[in-house]
């Protein structure tokens, strides 16, 4: 601002943990961090690389770090795809005030971005192998240096997360319950669904007789609508423009942005919601299960 002020406008993209730091004042700043995924993105592929032979704990240790890499890379390689850049709206008051405005709650899905899954699945491997090699080269471990020479990517869609899946459709199906209740208590009362929340709703799954949210999905879809206070960025409905996104990296979306309308009941009959508490959780299903029961 003219005055010297600066209006920050930040979208938190991910979760880290600071593991060292080149400076404390003026203020801090990170020199090494960790990016902490959510653990449904690396665990089925630390199963994956420990088998079924036993395991000592050093090993599993390092395929535990190797599985962590390959999801953070993963992140990395979808950072575009996932995060539209957010236009600010800008204006001058009556009486000279510079003013931002027009920010949206919610960044939505950049639908202009080519994403080729193979592509990505053969980076993920190139990450995996180079965390194993550079992990045996610093233990000295035999072990694992063999297992960097040809890592095998297993698949991480395994039955294991069945019960991430089962909670997001649970959660849809309540979410569009409570609004439909609502609409009943007060005839006339429009419930605004978030469309960056819209395009989350999974197309491949049998919803029950009545649910309209798949409605409201399908009609910004034959609108073209265009979303965001301000950006207006085109509606994207994940799961059919890109039908091989991770359906686990949906519902971690999905287990954040839902909070958009419950915050407001969040603390009707139950202990108040502790938003630090609940993005400290690096569990989906933990999110997930946390969110169905606050419907």
């Amino acid at each position: 601002q003219e005055d010297g002020r600066l209006a920050l406008i930040v979208q938190g993209v991910g979760r880290m943990k600071i593991l060292a730091a080149s400076q404390q004042v003026p203020y801090a700043i990170a020199s090494k961090v960790r990016i902490l995924s959510d653990v449904e993105c690396w665990e089925p592929i630390c199963f994956g690389l420990v088998g079924t032979a036993p395991t000592g704990r050093d090993l599993s240790v390092a395929y535990m770090d190797a599985a962590q890499s390959v999801a953070a890379k993963e992140s990395e390689v979808l950072l575009d795809l996932e995060f539209h850049q957010t236009i600010m709206e800008r204006h001058t008051t009556s009486d000279g005030i510079s003013m931002i405005t027009g920010v949206s709650p919610l960044s939505n899905v950049n639908g202009s971005v080519s994403v080729d899954f193979d592509s990505m699945k053969v980076q993920l491997q190139e990450a995996l192998r180079r965390r194993l090699s550079k992990t045996a080269e610093e233990c000295g471990r035999d072990d694992v240096l063999l297992a960097s020479t040809n890592p095998q990517l297993p698949d991480i869609w395994v039955s294991t997360e069945e019960d991430v899946i089962a909670y997001e459709k649970d959660i849809w199906i309540k979410l569009d319950e409570m609004i439909q209740l609502l609409g009943k208590a007060k005839p006339g009362l429009k419930i605004p669904v978030p469309a960056q929340l819209l395009g989350l709703l999974p197309t491949d799954t049998d919803w029950p007789k009545g649910f309209r949210l798949q409605e409201y999905a399908e009609q910004l879809e034959d609108n073209e609508a265009k979303i965001g206070t301000y950006s207006k960025s085109p509606f994207v409905r994940l799961s059919k423009i890109y039908p091989q996104y991770p359906p686990i990296r949906r519902a971690s979306r999905l287990s954040y942005t839902v909070w958009l309308l419950l915050d407001g009941i969040a603390a009707i009959g139950g202990k108040p919601f502790s938003k630090e508490e609940y993005l400290n959780t690096l569990h989906v299903r933990h999110r997930l299960r946390y969110s169905s029961r606050r419907h």
